[in-house]
């Protein structure tokens, strides 16, 4: 947010380094995308388009040019193997000069957070004066596999020659096993999604399901509240899909006219 400060005595828990007294970092300008739900206006999109479009709005605001920018870090939790660095795509496309290094940052949901904290850091230390953080995320776009023997046998028909090997490819391979496969967004050693953890945490401190549903729906209503008073036309970047779309504009996860009781009918979505 424009004028924003992050607190002086910020210490980055990995570099574990502590600014000097008169340190301080301080928000310039910033701007996003609209917040989209998967499969909608956004479904021909990456999250390189999105992040390439969110640069491109925030360098067209003239605070700040591209070749003063010392470091671009992005967080992304779903990678797309086409752009494993898509901090570094993305400000290429946007315009940023290519001696500018930008990075990619993975960690869970705070992987946004993270790269605000690493660019924080580099300026209190001195290796950068001015960066730009952000996230970029496409659930639409999410790279989908094949189970682990299939994947094996994929790499060995590297060297298939004829017919007869193409054959033999399929031996043992049953039809669901050739059917493409979406990630799952949990984390590696324990198995649980960020959602079955949040319920867990929520048990742990006793907030009830009925506290979690006045908070959402106080959330949806501010939220489209805010779009009618105008206060996010300035924050959000338009994005144009294609060339025959028309330019999306604003959210459209807002769900304002629900209500307590339909809220409570849904079931759970994550731990039962």
């Amino acid at each position: 947010m424009p004028g924003s400060r992050l607190r002086v005595g910020y210490t980055d828990p990995i570099m574990k380094v502590e600014p000097s007294p008169k340190s301080s970092v301080v928000f310039v300008d910033g701007c996003r995308t609209p917040f989209l739900r998967s499969g909608t206006e956004f479904i021909g999109l990456t999250s390189y388009d999105l992040a390439r479009s969110a640069l491109e709005g925030m360098l067209a605001r003239g605070h700040v040019r591209p070749d003063e920018l010392d470091r671009v870090v992005l967080g992304t939790v779903i990678q797309n193997p086409a752009n494993s660095n898509v901090a570094r795509d993305a400000a290429l496309a946007a315009g940023v000069p290519e001696s500018v290094p930008a990075s990619t940052v993975t960690m869970a949901c705070i992987s946004a957070n993270r790269a605000v904290a690493d660019v924080a850091a580099d300026i209190l230390t001195g290796q950068a004066e001015i960066g730009v953080a952000g996230g970029t995320e496409a659930l639409s776009d999410v790279p989908v596999g094949f189970p682990k023997d299939v994947r094996e046998r994929f790499f060995a028909a590297r060297k298939y020659r004829n017919l007869r090997d193409w054959l033999g490819f399929f031996r043992g391979v049953r039809p669901s096993d050739l059917l493409p496969r979406a990630p799952g967004i949990a984390e590696f050693s324990t198995g649980e999604t960020m959602g079955e953890s949040g319920d867990k945490l929520a048990a742990s401190f006793g907030v009830t399901r009925e506290e979690q549903d006045a908070y959402a729906l106080e959330s949806h209503r501010r939220a489209a509240a805010a779009w009618a008073a105008g206060h996010l036309d300035a924050d959000v970047h338009p994005v144009l899909p294609a060339p025959t779309a028309d330019p999306v504009v604003r959210d459209n996860v807002m769900r304002p006219d629900s209500s307590l009781e339909a809220l409570a009918k849904l079931k759970p979505a994550f731990v039962k």
